[in-house]
């Protein structure tokens, strides 16, 4: 597959959750997944002419962003990496031969190592929110939470793999230039700049050993048994190696997690995901050149979002004290003045939205306040149906009226809709917020009936 590198600068600060959870204590990601990637070019899903192979096939692959250090490309420090809780060198786990009683190891579940031993870690910027009473304009009650964000100024790079078969110059076009990323993007949150990326490909991993052959995990993994379900389970099998191969458990370090994906396109979550977590470490006793390609073509499901990237023998795990030295990580300072300027349009776009917003309610007010006595026969399920319409189609679709239309002819509700339809069908014109603010607004309406 041809791959091309892209470079992702924090311009303000960043929050990635780990999952689309709202109440608790959410977890923070400490990388960017490729989901996120992928969902910036999907929101041109309907100009490609291939979609399906594009966002579906496995044929385009959007790679996980993990952390630029002095242009160096880092790595998750791999899960086999212990030290001693009173201090000493780090070791690898699976490379001890004799554990000393006297020297109690940890595992180390944080930071980022490059290929030459540095390590850095994350800086975050945490801020207590309250939720706004509209009507009493003030903060709301019991409605406190916080965001711990990633600072801005950090640098990351991803990979956007994909093969010969495939146009990549409608995707580039969609990755590159100023995007908006992240949780609680409409406030302070999420800017971001992506560029092309013209970085050197390091030699990392050792490809000839085919003995106690150790596999990293670059990115969570989403692994399936026999009969499809997901699974926590790592065997040889749903690793794709041959029956010759044996996994050697003492020997591997691994976490997993679960999370529930949120599709923005269809505004719902998709099922739960259980995951083998990035820098875990499998080593394996028997390989042949053949796993070697399997495993490189990717593990496991869920590829176009970068999940089943594996590394093999990565120089950090051949060695049993690997160099590891922690230093600062050094960020980009944004400038001001180009800040600015982003305020200025950003707010002035902001205080547009904001207007057209106004102009819709008054008109969808003054609508109800005139013709509600039309719709007294429609129930508050209808409208959530026809919310529902809404929902699944863009703001600027211009066929909203007629579907509408469709919905509202047919069906044993249609003679509900008889004595408003005209007037109905009339004032959406194609305005689907207009439609789906008074879709919300009118079953709110006092002598309205309820299936």
């Amino acid at each position: 597959m041809k791959k091309i590198d892209f470079k992702v600068t924090f311009l303000s600060d960043i929050v990635l959750q780990a999952s689309s959870n709202t109440e608790g204590k959410v977890e923070t990601l400490d990388f960017i997944p490729g989901s996120n990637f992928l969902g910036m070019v999907a929101k041109k899903y309907k100009e490609f002419s291939n979609p399906f192979d594009i966002f579906h096939s496995g044929k385009v692959r959007f790679g996980d962003a993990s952390l630029l250090h002095d242009d160096k490309a880092t790595y998750k420090v791999p899960f086999s990496f212990f030290k001693p809780k009173l201090g000493g060198k780090v070791k690898n786990h699976h490379l001890i031969k004799e554990f000393l009683p006297e020297e109690q190891l940890k595992q180390i579940r944080k930071g980022f190592i490059t290929k030459d031993g540095q390590v850095v870690e994350l800086n975050y910027n945490y801020s207590q929110k309250s939720a706004y009473d509209k009507e009493k304009r003030k903060s709301q009650d019991s409605q406190m939470y916080g965001y711990k964000a990633i600072q801005s100024g950090t640098t990351w790079k991803f990979s956007l793999s994909y093969q010969d078969s495939i146009d990549s110059t409608k995707i580039i076009e969609n990755l590159i230039g100023k995007k908006q990323l992240g949780k609680s993007k409409s406030a302070q949150y999420g800017s971001v700049m992506i560029e092309k990326l013209d970085l050197a490909q390091e030699e990392i991993e050792d490809l000839n050993s085919l003995e106690n052959v150790v596999l990293y995990a670059n990115s969570r993994w989403a692994l399936f048994d026999e009969n499809g379900m997901p699974t926590y389970q790592v065997t040889p099998q749903n690793l794709g190696l041959s029956e010759t191969s044996t996994i050697l458990w003492d020997k591997s370090q691994i976490r997993t997690t679960s999370f529930t994906p949120y599709n923005g396109a269809r505004k719902t979550k998709d099922y739960e995901r259980v995951i083998i977590e990035k820098g875990s470490v499998i080593v394996i006793d028997k390989l042949t050149k053949e796993d070697i390609t399997i495993l490189k073509s990717g593990i496991g499901g869920f590829l176009s979002e970068g999940f089943g990237e594996v590394l093999i023998n990565p120089t950090f795990t051949k060695t049993l004290e690997p160099a590891y030295e922690t230093v600062n990580l050094k960020k980009v300072e944004n400038n001001q003045t180009q800040s600015d300027k982003n305020l200025i349009s950003f707010l002035t776009n902001r205080k547009s939205d904001q207007e057209a917003i106004f102009e819709i309610g008054s008109d969808v007010q003054a609508f109800i306040k005139n013709h509600k006595e039309k719709f007294k026969e429609v129930s508050k399920s209808q409208w959530g149906q026809i919310r529902s319409i809404c929902n699944q189609s863009d703001t600027t679709d211009e066929n909203i009226k007629e579907k509408v239309a469709s919905f509202i002819d047919h069906g044993v509700a249609k003679k509900r809709w008889e004595k408003g339809e005209k007037t109905f069908l009339e004032a959406i014109s194609n305005n689907v917020k207009f439609t789906q603010l008074l879709a919300t607004l009118m079953p709110k309406q006092k002598g309205d009936k309820d299936d």
